[in-house]
């Protein structure tokens, strides 16, 4: 997970500029009048996800959409802010769409670090939030394949993940993500999640929450086979067993340095460490070298 900076963002003026951007009079007037509401409901979105709370939030019914959430507004009023303006029209609250979808750098997914950016996901899904469907810090960028694994259910102690916008520096500065590397042929890799021993349980319980939910044990060994496969040639120029680990070493410290718990810095590690593979266990199948 890579933590972003959203904090430029004002998610009230989000808020009337989508209201704006309503066609009906009525429909705004209602807004309006439910407009204090919803600010209110925003500072507490900041102050329990501040807290590491996200899971004391209000939550509304899976469907009915016709679910009063504040004031007269509705939960498909709240929600179609979000697909009918937000997504839906090219005024200002998609150009705030755009830019929130610009935060991950080289539009790298900041969930799994795999995927290319695709969506805004809800952090706390708008089916059961419907009250933070325009909420800047609610909207994630992310992947494809992200935004569908994460839960649309309502948010517990037990199953909250890592927030790229509220978590602690120590998420991306200390090692917690580990890949084992299996004598195989070919060689194959498996991995796990080892938290900070200093660490409070609910991080622990986040971290984990958040590597199980994404699938990503399964994701990152499919990501480190290709890795494997593509550097049987590469290793074979290098030849000697010295060279190589050195070669891997570099490797490891590069990616560590640059995101520690990255599938790839793990799985450089892993090799690196590794007697069997720089003696020829990176070939370990038919044809190679």
């Amino acid at each position: 997970m890579r933590r972003l900076d959203c904090s430029a963002f004002d998610s009230t003026a989000l808020l009337d500029a989508c209201v704006g951007e309503l066609d009906a009079q009525a429909d705004v007037d209602r807004f309006v009048a439910a407009r204090a509401d919803l600010v209110q409901d925003y500072e507490e979105y900041a102050t329990l996800a501040k807290r590491r709370e996200l899971f004391s939030a209000q939550s509304f019914l899976h469907g009915n959409a016709d679910q009063i959430v504040r004031g007269a507004i509705s939960k498909e009023d709240l929600t179609a802010l979000y697909s009918d303006i937000m997504v839906g029209k090219k005024g200002t609250a998609r150009k705030v769409y755009d830019q929130l979808m610009a935060l991950p750098a080289h539009s790298n997914c900041p969930y799994c670090g795999l995927g290319q950016v695709f969506t805004l996901d809800h952090f706390l899904a708008k089916s059961r939030y419907p009250q933070f469907s325009v909420l800047c810090e609610n909207l994630v960028a992310c992947c494809e394949t992200c935004n569908k694994i994460m839960s649309g259910g309502v948010a517990t102690a037990d199953n909250v993940a890592l927030h790229p916008y509220f978590e602690d520096v120590a998420v991306e500065n200390t090692t917690w993500l580990t890949a084992t590397l299996n004598e195989t042929a070919p060689a194959s890799v498996t991995y796990s999640v080892a938290p900070g021993a200093t660490w409070a349980p609910e991080l622990t319980q986040r971290v984990r929450n958040h590597f199980g939910q994404l699938k990503l044990a399964a994701r990152y060994a499919v990501a480190a086979a290709n890795e494997l496969a593509s550097n049987v040639d590469v290793l074979c120029l290098i030849g000697s067993s010295v060279d190589i680990q050195s070669h891997l070493a570099k490797w490891a410290q590069g990616l560590t340095q640059h995101s520690p718990n990255s599938w790839r810095a793990a799985l450089y590690r892993a090799l690196a460490a590794s007697d069997w593979y720089a003696e020829g266990g990176y070939g370990a199948h038919a044809g190679h070298c």
